[in-house]
C-alpha cells in the first residue's frame, strides 16, 4: 500500500493500466429514507466512513461517489477483493441508527481502460456498473476476469461461488459470474437481477422474461428510468400507462426500466407487444399466448381471456402492453379485467393516449434534454439528446466525432428537434452523406430529410412522416381538422385563442374544449399550466406536419388570417395597460404570446398586409422597448415601412415615431430625426393629436442631444406636455418632464434637474408603471453622479436595480448595474466597479445597446489601468473608441481619446498624450460634456503642462487640436506614425 500520490493537476491522478472497478449501491436506500427521516443523513455519513476507510486500507482510488454509490478504482485486483470483504465485514458489525440493517452490494470487474481528463472512459467501467447493478445487498459479485486474477490470493475465510452466465443490459457479451462467499456473512442470496440467467441451471427452470437484447447502447433517461421503478415498485400502483407521441422513445424506455424488475417479480417480466396486431378481437388471444397459454386449455363455455385471468390469478408477475394506441379499447378492457381478477398482477403500458380505465396512472415520456440556446461548447456533450445524437452518428459513421466546429450544430439540430429519439436517431443518420451544418439547414424540409431508419423497424419509425401518419391516422374527423388548424400558431396557445380561431367551425366551447383534450391525451397537445392558467403548445415536428396538411387542405390563408387578426387585436388592447398598475401581468402576456405576435406580423408582411403590420409593430413598440427587444423590434419596423403598399397614414406615422425613438435609444443619433420629422408632418396633417406629441417629445430628446440645441429641445419637449395635457395622458407629460430635467442638467441648473426629474418619478409611480419608475430612477442616479454625490447615486441605482428585477427588465438592469460600476470607480471600490460592469456589458452586448457597451469598455480600461495591466486598458479603449466613432458620438470619443493620453503618459510618451489631449478638447468643444469630466480633462491638461514646460506642451497640443475627427480616431488607434 502507498500514499495518494501529489499532484498540482486540476484533477486526481488515476491508476492507469490494467485496473479493476469496485462499484458499490445501498439496497432499499429510499426505504431507508422514509423510515429514518432526519437519521438517514447520519447513516449515510457513517456507511461513507466505512467504505472510505476501507478504500483507503488497500489503496482505492475514489473516482466517483453520489449519494449511496461509490465507484472506486485498484491497481490490483487481490487489493479490489480485500477492500470489499474489509467493507462488507465492517458494514455486517456495525451498530446502525434505530437498529435497521444496511446492505451494500458490491460488484467488480478488471480491465483496461483509457484515461481521461474527465475519467475512465470505456466498456470496462459500463461492465463493472451492471455487474454491481445485478446483485443484492450483502453481496460481492466478481467478473470472470476479476476472479481469475484472485482465484489462488482470495483473503482467509473467503472463497468463490460460481453463479453462471448472465446477460447484462447494454452489454452484448455474457459475462460468467462468481460470488464471494465471507465466513460469518449471509452467503445465500435471490437469482441476480440479471436479464438471463444461460448457466447452469437447474432441471425444468423456467425463463424469467421474454425481453429482447438491447442492441444499441442505451442513452441518458437516468431520471425517469428512477421514476419508473419507483413506481412501478409502489404496491398501491396497478398500472403505469407510458404516454407520448410517437417517436419519444416509449418502447425503448419501458423495455429497459422492465430489464431493471426482472429481480423484483418472482413469476417474471412478459412483453406483449401489440405493434403488428391488427384485430382487436385478438388482443386477449395474443396477451395469453405470450405466456405460453393455448386457446385449446379451454374448457367449453370459456373463451381464452378466461383461461388467461385463471392462468395468472396468484402469480407476481409485471406485464408490459406494448403499443396500445391502435387497439386502446381492446387493450382497456383487457387490463381492466386483469387489475380485477389477479391481484398479483402489475401492468405496465405504453401508448399514445392513456387507457383510460380506473387504477391507472400515467408516466408522460418527456423530450431528451436538450443544451439551452446559450450553451458552453464544452458543456454541449453533458446532455443526453447530444449523447444520443452522437452516439447514433459513431454508428452510421464510425469516424465521425464532435469538434469545435460542429458541436453548436449538433446542440441546434437536437433543439430543433425538440429533443426527440426518433427524429434525432433519423438526423444522426444522414451524417454518412451530410455534415451536421448541412443537416441543420435542411431541416426546414424535415420529413424529406429524416427519412431511412433501420429496416426492421417498424414501418412507421422508419421515417419521420410515416410517424406522423400513423398517428393522424388514429384521429377523429373533428380532432383532424383542430389539429391542423392549431398548426398556425406558433409557441402555445390559450383556449381562448383556440374560441377566437375556430369561431363556429366546431359548434360550443364545450365542443373546441372537448376536442382539444383529446389532442392532449393523444399527446399530439402538450398543456402546462402557468400563472393559473393552462397552455397548450405543440412539438415542433407535429406542428409542421399539420402545417403542411392545413396547406393541401386549402384553408392555410383563412386561418393564418384568423390568426394575425387575434394577435392584432390582443397587441391593440394591451399597448395601454403596459403603462399602468396591470403592467407586469401585461407584460407577462406579451411575452408568452411573442412567437405568435412574430408570426402573426411575418404573415402581414408576406402578405402585404401593410395595414395589419403596422398596427402590430405601432401597437407592439413598448413591449419591446421595455423588454430590450431593441434589434428585433428595427428589424420589423423597417421591413413594415419598407414594403410595396403604404399603410393607411396615421398607421406609417405610428411606425415612423416609434423607429424613429428606437434609433435615439440606440444611440444612433445621426438618423432619427427626419424619420420623426415625416411623422410629426403627418400627424399634423391629420389632426392626430397623440402622435403630434410623441412626435414633439422624440424631436426634443433629439434636438437636444444631436444639435445641442438646448432652446428648440426644451421648446418641443414643452409643446409635447401641453399637448399631452390637453389629452389628460400622464403617462405622456412624465416622460417630458424627465427629459426637461436632463436639459437642466446640461444647462447646470442642478437644483432644477433633479426636481424634474424627481416630478417625472412621481408621476409614474402614481401610475404604478414600474419599469418607468426604474428608468427614472436611473437617469436620477446620472445626474447625482456627474456631480460628485456618489452615496446618494448609489441608493438611487440599487432601488432601479430592484424595480428592473420586479418588472424582468434586463436592459434597464444592464444601465443600472452600469452605473453601479461608475459610482464604484468614482469611489476607487475597484474589484466591485468591475464585477458590475462586466455584468452589465453581457447584457449591453446581447440586446445589441453599441453606446452604453462601448461607455462600458471605457469604464473597464479604467480598471485595468488600476490593476497594471496596461495592454488590456488598451484593448478595452480600442473596442470603446470604434464602437463611439461608428455612432459619431463626439462627446464619447472625447473621453476615449484623454483616456488614451492617460496611458500615453503613464509609458512615458508625453508628447503623444498630448497631442491626444488636444484632440480631446477639440472633440469636446463640439459637444456636450458633463461638467465633471470637463474639469478631469482640464485638470490632465494643467497637470502635464507642468511636466512637460509650456512651450514644449503648446506646441504638440496644438498639433492634436490641428487634427481632424478621423486622424485623431487613427492616430489614437495607433494606424498612423507620430508627426
Amino acid at each position: 500500500m502507498s500514499d495518494e500520490p501529489k499532484t498540482d493537476l486540476p484533477f486526481p491522478v488515476l491508476p492507469g493500466g490494467t485496473v479493476t472497478f469496485l462499484f458499490t449501491d445501498i439496497e432499499g436506500s429510499t426505504k431507508l429514507l422514509k423510515r429514518l427521516r432526519d437519521l438517514y443523513s447520519t447513516l449515510l455519513d457513517e456507511h461513507r466512513e466505512i467504505l472510505r476507510g476501507a478504500f483507503a486500507k488497500w489503496n482505492g482510488h475514489e473516482v466517483d461517489s453520489r449519494g449511496e454509490e461509490f465507484f472506486v478504482a485498484f491497481p490490483r485486483a487481490t487489493d479490489a477483493v480485500a477492500s470489499a470483504v474489509n467493507a462488507q465485514r465492517e458494514l455486517a458489525a456495525h451498530s446502525w441508527p434505530e437498529g435497521v440493517g444496511v446492505r451494500v452490494r458490491i460488484g467488480l470487474h478488471t480491465g483496461e481502460p483509457w484515461v481521461a481528463e474527465e475519467g475512465y472512459v470505456g466498456m470496462d467501467v459500463h461492465r463493472a456498473a451492471r455487474i454491481a447493478n445485478v446483485g443484492h445487498g450483502g453481496q460481492v459479485l466478481l467478473s470472470e476476469t476479476t476472479a481469475a486474477l484472485v482465484m489462488d490470493e482470495l483473503p482467509e475465510g473467503v472463497s468463490l461461488l460460481d453463479l453462471g452466465r448472465h446477460r447484462l443490459k447494454d452489454v452484448r457479451r455474457t459475462e460468467q459470474i462468481r460470488q464471494l462467499v465471507i465466513d460469518g456473512l449471509p452467503a445465500e442470496f435471490p437469482p441476480l437481477k440479471s436479464l438471463e440467467a444461460l448457466s447452469p441451471g437447474t432441471p425444468g427452470e423456467k425463463r424469467r422474461h421474454n425481453l429482447p437484447a438491447e442492441l444499441t447502447p442505451f442513452i441518458g433517461r437516468e431520471t425517469e428510468l428512477v421514476e419508473i421503478g419507483d413506481m412501478l415498485r409502489d404496491p398501491s400502483i396497478r398500472l403505469l400507462t407510458l404516454v407520448g407521441v410517437g417517436g419519444m422513445g416509449k418502447t425503448r424506455l419501458s423495455l429497459h426500466a422492465a430489464a431493471e424488475l426482472v429481480g423484483d417479480f418472482p413469476d417474471g417480466v412478459w412483453l406483449v407487444e401489440f405493434a403488428k396486431l391488427r384485430d382487436p378481437e385478438l388482443v386477449p388471444q395474443h396477451a395469453a399466448a405470450v405466456l405460453g397459454v393455448s386457446a385449446q386449455e379451454a374448457v367449453e363455455g370459456r373463451d381464452v381471456g378466461d383461461v388467461l385471468t385463471s392462468y395468472l390469478r396468484g402469480k407476481k408477475l409485471l406485464m408490459l402492453l406494448n403499443n396500445c394506441e391502435h387497439l386502446i379499447e381492446a387493450c382497456a378492457g383487457l387490463a381492466n379485467t386483469l387489475l380485477r381478477e389477479c391481484p398479483e398482477v402489475k401492468l405496465f403500458a405504453t401508448s399514445r393516449e392513456n387507457l383510460g380505465i380506473p387504477g391507472e396512472t400515467s408516466f408522460i415520456v418527456p423530450s431528451m434534454k436538450v443544451p439551452p440556446e446559450v450553451s458552453l461548447p464544452q458543456e454541449i456533450e453533458t446532455y443526453e439528446a447530444t449523447r444520443f445524437f452522437i452516439d447514433r452518428a459513431v454508428a452510421a459513421l464510425p469516424v465521425f466525432q464532435p469538434t469545435s466546429d460542429n458541436r453548436a450544430s449538433i446542440a441546434n439540430i437536437c433543439r430543433r428537434l425538440d429533443g426527440v429519439p426518433l427524429a434525432i436517431e433519423l438526423a444522426a443518420v444522414r451524417v454518412k452523406i451530410l455534415a451536421p451544418e448541412q443537416i441543420e439547414d435542411l431541416l426546414q424540409d424535415r420529413f424529406r430529410l429524416l427519412t431511412g431508419g433501420p429496416r426492421t423497424a417498424l414501418e412507421r419509425h422508419q421515417t419521420l412522416r410515416a410517424t406522423m401518419d400513423w398517428s393522424f391516422g388514429l384521429l377523429t374527423e373533428p380532432e383532424q381538422f383542430l389539429l391542423t388548424r392549431l398548426s398556425v400558431f406558433a409557441g402555445g396557445w390559450t383556449l381562448e385563442d383556440v374560441e377566437g380561431l375556430i369561431q363556429d367551425d366546431l359548434g360550443a366551447r364545450t365542443d373546441v374544449l372537448d376536442l382539444l383534450s383529446y389532442l392532449v391525451d393523444k399527446s399530439l397537445v402538450i398543456v402546462d399550466h402557468k400563472h393559473g392558467l393552462a397552455r397548450y403548445g405543440m412539438l415542433e415536428t407535429v406542428r409542421q406536419f399539420s402545417a403542411e396538411l392545413l396547406t393541401a387542405s386549402g384553408d392555410a390563408d383563412e386561418f393564418r388570417r384568423r390568426h394575425a387578426n387575434l394577435f392584432i387585436k390582443l397587441a391593440e388592447e394591451t399597448d395601454p395597460k403596459i403603462r399602468g398598475v396591470d403592467q407586469l401581468k401585461w407584460l407577462e402576456i406579451l411575452e408568452d404570446e411573442h412567437e405568435n405576435l412574430r408570426a402573426a406580423l411575418a404573415w402581414s408582411i408576406a402578405s402585404d398586409r401593410a395595414n395589419d403590420a403596422a398596427r402590430l409593430v405601432g401597437a407592439l413598440g413598448w413591449f419591446w422597448f421595455i423588454r430590450g427587444y431593441w434589434e428585433e423590434a428595427w428589424r420589423w419596423l423597417t421591413m413594415s415601412l419598407d414594403m410595396a403598399t403604404d399603410p393607411e397614414p396615421h398607421l406609417r406615422a405610428k411606425a415612423l415615431y416609434r423607429a424613429g425613438g428606437l434609433e435615439i435609444i440606440r444611440g444612433n443619433l445621426a438618423g432619427p430625426l427626419e424619420l420623426v420629422k415625416e411623422a410629426l408632418d403627418i400627424c399634423m396633417d391629420i389632426g392626430d393629436e397623440e402622435g403630434m406629441a410623441w412626435c414633439l417629445n422624440l424631436l426634443g430628446q433629439a434636438t437636444t442631444f444631436i444639435k445641442l440645441d438646448l432652446d428648440e429641445g426644451t421648446a418641443n419637449l414643452k409643446k409635447s406636455i401641453e399637448l399631452f395635457q390637453s389629452l389628460d395622458d400622464e403617462w405622456g407629460v412624465a416622460w417630458s418632464t424627465r427629459y426637461l430635467g436632463q436639459i437642466a442638467e446640461i444647462e447646470e441648473d442642478i437644483d432644477r434637474s433633479v426636481a424634474l426629474q424627481k416630478e417625472a418619478l412621481q408621476r409614474f409611480e402614481d401610475l404604478g408603471d414600474v419599469w418607468n419608475v426604474a428608468h427614472s430612477l436611473f437617469s436620477l442616479g446620472g445626474t447625482l453622479r456627474d456631480h460628485g454625490d456618489y452615496h446618494e447615486a448609489k441608493k438611487v441605482y440599487l432601488e432601479s436595480l430592484s424595480k428592473c428585477e420586479l418588472v424582468e427588465d434586463k436592459v434597464m438592469a444592464a444601465h443600472a448595474l452600469q452605473g453601479l460600476g461608475m459610482v464604484a470607480l468614482e469611489m476607487e471600490h475597484y474589484r466591485e466597479a468591475d464585477e458590475y460592469l462586466r455584468d452589465g456589458l453581457e447584457i449591453l452586448q446581447r440586446i445589441g445597446d453599441e453606446t452604453c457597451a462601448s461607455r462600458s469598455l471605457g469604464r473597464l480600461a479604467r480598471v485595468a489601468q488600476h490593476d497594471g495591466d496596461f495592454d488590456q486598458a488598451a484593448e478595452f479603449l480600442r473596442g470603446s473608441l470604434l464602437g463611439f466613432a461608428k455612432l459619431d458620438r463626439k462627446d464619447e470619443i472625447a473621453r476615449c481619446l484623454a483616456r488614451f493620453a492617460v496611458l500615453a503618459e503613464i509609458a512615458g510618451h508625453n508628447k503623444r498624450a498630448a497631442r491626444l489631449l488636444g484632440a480631446a478638447l477639440r472633440t469636446g468643444s463640439q459637444t456636450w460634456i458633463p461638467p465633471l469630466i470637463r474639469g478631469e480633462l482640464e485638470d490632465q491638461v494643467a497637470a502635464l503642462r507642468e511636466i512637460m514646460g509650456n512651450e514644449d506642451f503648446e506646441g504638440v497640443y496644438a498639433e492634436g487640436a490641428a487634427m481632424s475627427f478621423d486622424e485623431a480616431i487613427a492616430y489614437a488607434l495607433g494606424e498612423v506614425g507620430e508627426p
